[in-house]
Formats: C-alpha cells, structure tokens, sequence
C-alpha cells in the first residue's frame, strides 16, 4: 500500500530565484499526512540546492542532489525512483500549488477510482518573465477550455496529432494531471524508460493516453504554472541565444535526444508535440490506428512560430535554411509531400513587418479578462506564495460553486442539469463581482 495519495516531484536546475517560493507555496498548500513532495536538483551551480536544503526538516520532504549533471528528460526520470505515492504529478520550479485546488483533487483521489485526473492550471508570470522588479501577471485566463468534464483519450490524442498545437494541454500530461503510479511502472517496464523526448511533459501525455480509455478534466484549478527567467520554454523557444536553452539543447545531445530527422531543428510546440508522437511510435511498435503526422502542417506552423516569435533578420535567415532543409528532410519521409509554396510565398526579400516596440503585456480583451488578469506591483504579487494567496481571495467567493459535494460522479458522468446550472450561476456571480469592482473604482 502507498505511503502517500499523492507525490509531486519539482524537478529544477539553477532556479534559486524562484524555488524558495515555490517550495514554501507547496509545503503550506499540501496535507503533510498525505501528500509527500520530492526535490530532484539538477546539478545547480547557483546555490539552489542550498536554499532548499534548509527546509529539509519535513517529515514528507524529499531533496535529491544529482551530482552529474542531466538532460531535463533525464533529470525528470530520477524523480520516479523516489516515489512513494500512489498517484504522482510533476510541477516545475517556479511553479505553485494552490491550496482549496489540492485539497478538491484529493477528495476527488479518495472517492473516485480513476486512473488519472487531469486539471486546467492558472497562470503566473513572474518579475524576471518582463524584466522589470516592479511587475508581475495573475494569469486567470483558462489554458484550455473543455465542454465536456470526461475526454475520451484515444479521440483527444488525435485531435492534438492532428492540430500540433496547445490543444495538447488538454492531454492527461504528468505536469497538468495526477497519474495513478502503477500506470507510469507499466509503460516504464514495456518501453524501459518513461518519459523518452526532449519535452517530457509533452511525451508523458500522448504515452499515457494509449493506456486509458478517458478521464475526467477538472475546471476548477489545482496548480499555477509559473513563467520566469528560469523557465526552459522561454529560453528554447525564443530566437535569441540564452544559457539555459543553449545548455538544454547541449544536454540532449549529449543524451541523444536529439529532434526526429524528419522534423525541423527548430524547437516550437508543433515540433515537440510530432517528434514525442513519432518516438511514442518507434519505441512501442504501436502503428494501427494512429492518425499520420501530416509534415506539410509541421512546416507550416513552424514557419508561424519563426515569424511570431524571431526577430526580422533571424527570421528570413531561419526560413531560408528552413526551406532548405525540406529539400533535404524528403528522404526521410515516406509520403514526400511537403510543398510549402502551397501555403507561402517566402523570397528572399521578406521582411517580417516591423511593429514599434511595446512592453510585453497581455492583451485585455473585454472587461472580465481586464478584471481576470491584471497586473500588480512587486509589493503584492512579487512571487508565488502571494500569487496563489490572490487566486485563492477570488476563488473562495465562488467556491462552493466547486465544492466536491456537488460535483456528483454516477458511472464517470456528471448530470446535464448539473453542469449546466453551476455554469449559468458562476458566470452570473462573476458579472456580479466585476460590477462591484467596477463601482467601486469610480
């Protein structure tokens, strides 16, 4: 029997500016008795596992030193020998807990039998995500939206192999989900390692769900997905140089890890997402009824991804050698149709269309996103713990809206009528709320 219902691992390397917090966060969210927390430092060179070895005395604190230093799928391998949970979620190190989200999961765990229980996660941007002391972002707005509360696996994975796009945050990934153990030693036994591309997260989703038939996908919150300097997304998937996304790209080479050869050398969400699947498929020999990857989608979105997000000279440089190496991709695709022209017109004179420099804030769209996600000054929301105090001031107000009583579960489904009436009651309460706000304020 499992020590603990649940284990959260925080793998983490070099976040000293941010761990501190998020370890504070989790250790108060979290019931002591049933929840144990895990560690996994890799290698750290800026004093981070000196931070955390001081808040070593928790009885259901584990801390982990790797001495050599690890690729991130690697690193994120480790943790799963200390495991003594029996349901286990990953969050990252500057990452949040929120408390009333972590408590709902676990009477969801106690009362249910299901295999896996994924979750919508809140937001945060952290001070050093703007470069500014002075700034931080609640982000309220929901990553994704499901209009069902159960999702049928095999149909979602489709979907998302189909689009490439963050439609994959909606797959029971061990970063947004609590994934029953017995689960992760299965596919770890058949594929002998368990998470096997650059992007752990991303692979551990499309692996799980060849081995459930569906699971539940809560609305309400459990965790906040911090975004900082720290962060590993940031660095990789930005045209500029960076130490951290020059050292990732090193370590997974190094481990040979490197992108499928048919993909572009480019690190986006589309090519993440295609090279986990193209691996999913190589390791488990699974072919039959597995939709194809579709290459001429994967050059296309990458070619989005360059213009949204590279400067103009890198980005007309980055698609030239980019159409050079479909050329050269071809033979390494049975189909051989990838036709670019078809979708672009890209010479060698293009410009990517100059915009004047603005701060990078979010777009407010209407008056409940201005209310949603807002900006703060350092002296309320400067690190996490005082960001899922935040959430947590908003959330009790509609709280009961989420308790788990009224969530009634009869054979994985929830009654329409249910469904239907917590919607029309919370979006209610909400405009409720923004017009006190908005009288407030005037």
């Amino acid at each position: 029997m499992a020590k603990y219902k649940l284990s959260i691992v925080i793998p983490v390397r070099n976040s000293q500016g941010t761990i501190k917090h998020t370890l504070k966060n989790t250790i108060s969210a979290v019931d002591p008795l049933m929840c144990q927390i895990i560690v996994i430092d890799n290698a750290s060179t800026d004093g981070t596992y000196e931070s955390i070895k001081s808040l070593n005395n928790y009885k259901n604190l584990k801390i982990i030193h790797n001495k050599n230093l690890l690729s991130m799928s690697q690193n994120w391998e480790s943790g799963l020998d200390f495991i003594e949970g029996e349901y286990v979620t990953y969050i990252g190190g500057d990452d949040g807990i929120i408390s009333t989200g972590i408590h709902y999961l676990l009477q969801l765990i106690q009362n249910n039998n299901f295999d896996v229980i994924a979750w919508n996660k809140l937001g945060y941007r952290w001070p050093s995500y703007y470069n500014d002391s002075d700034l931080a972002c609640a982000k309220f707005r929901p990553q994704v939206r499901n209009e069902d509360f159960f999702i049928n696996a095999k149909r979602n994975r489709i979907n998302v192999i189909n689009k490439l796009d963050h439609s994959y945050l909606s797959m029971p990934n061990i970063y947004n989900s609590a994934i029953r153990n017995n689960i992760i030693k299965n596919i770890k036994k058949m594929d002998g390692v368990f998470f096997n591309a650059q992007t752990p997260d991303v692979y551990s989703g499309l692996r799980i769900s060849y081995e459930i038939e569906s699971y539940p996908f809560l609305l309400y919150p459990v965790t906040i997905s911090g975004v900082s300097s720290y962060s590993n997304g940031i660095a990789t998937f930005k045209s500029k140089s960076s130490t951290i996304g020059d050292e990732f790209l090193k370590l997974n080479e190094m481990a040979d890890n490197q992108l499928d050869p048919t993909l572009p050398n480019i690190q986006s969400y589309t090519t993440c997402i295609a090279d986990s699947y193209l691996k999913i498929l190589l390791r488990t020999g699974i072919e039959k009824e597995n939709p194809k990857i579709n290459f001429s989608n994967v050059y296309k979105k990458t070619i989005n991804h360059i213009i949204n997000n590279y400067e103009s000279r890198i980005a007309k440089e980055t698609i030239n050698d980019l159409l050079i190496y479909c050329e050269h991709a071809k033979k390494y695709i049975k189909d051989n149709k990838i036709y670019l022209s078809h979708y672009y017109n890209i010479s060698a004179d293009f410009e990517k269309p100059n915009k004047p420099n603005k701060p990078n804030k979010p777009k407010l769209r209407n008056k409940i996103s201005t209310f949603l996600y807002e900006h703060k000054k350092k002296t309320i929301l400067n690190n996490v713990e005082l960001a899922e105090d935040y959430y947590n001031s908003f959330y009790k107000k509609i709280n009961y809206y989420f308790r788990i009583n009224n969530f009634i579960v009869i054979n994985n489904k929830i009654p329409f009528r249910i469904i239907i009436k917590k919607i029309l009651s919370l979006f209610f309460h909400i405009r409720l709320l923004i017009f006190k706000i908005m009288a407030r304020n005037a």
